[in-house]
């Protein structure tokens, strides 16, 4: 079992999105909790060094509302 911590925080995460929506932030929502969820939600089944990212383990969510970090715990399948 392979383990990887991701890291996110809202800036990235705006641009991210920014770039996915053609420059346009209108859906994004200014509740933190849903932007982490999103993003949590995002990774089982994409690709991480090569392996798929098989679940997520736990996570630690620093900051409040506009400004926040978020570091993933998760398993990767096997190769």
């Amino acid at each position: 079992m392979t383990r990887a911590v991701l890291y996110m925080n809202s800036r990235t995460y705006s641009e991210q999105l920014k770039k996915e929506s053609g420059g346009q932030l209108s859906s994004l929502r200014r509740s933190v909790p849903d932007e982490v969820v999103t993003w949590l939600n995002s990774l089982p089944g994409t690709d991480y060094e090569g392996r798929k990212i098989k679940e997520i383990v736990n996570f630690q969510l620093d900051g409040k509302r506009l400004l926040w970090e978020c570091y993933s715990l998760v398993e990767l399948e096997d190769r």
